[in-house]
């Protein structure tokens, strides 16, 4: 597995197929490792209703997960200087 690693998929705009080849990616991955957990995954997105589906698909099966609503959550994503890079590479800000 790629513990600690990113990866980025280009992907359609529709954010249900979005969901879909996201999920599947994690149960790929899943499959390589016995022991991975759903906690040892994230997925990323640029709100939170992007994120709907597979929020959806989540609570159908009883998956536990978090999202960065609540006040003092994290760090912004767009804060720190990998993301930064990385959202420049996506066309999302200026690189640093």
């Amino acid at each position: 597995m790629t513990r600690g690693q990113v990866q980025l998929f280009r992907v359609p705009g529709d954010r249900n197929l979005q969901a879909q080849l996201a999920l599947h990616e994690i149960e790929r991955l899943r499959a390589l490792d016995g022991e991975a957990d759903w906690s040892d995954f994230a997925v990323l997105a640029r709100t939170h209703e992007t994120l709907e589906p597979i929020r959806a698909y989540c609570e159908l099966h009883g998956i536990a997960y978090r999202t960065g609503e609540r006040a003092g959550s994290g760090l912004s994503a767009i804060k720190t200087r990998e993301d930064t890079r990385s959202s420049a590479r996506c066309g999302d800000a200026p690189a640093v």
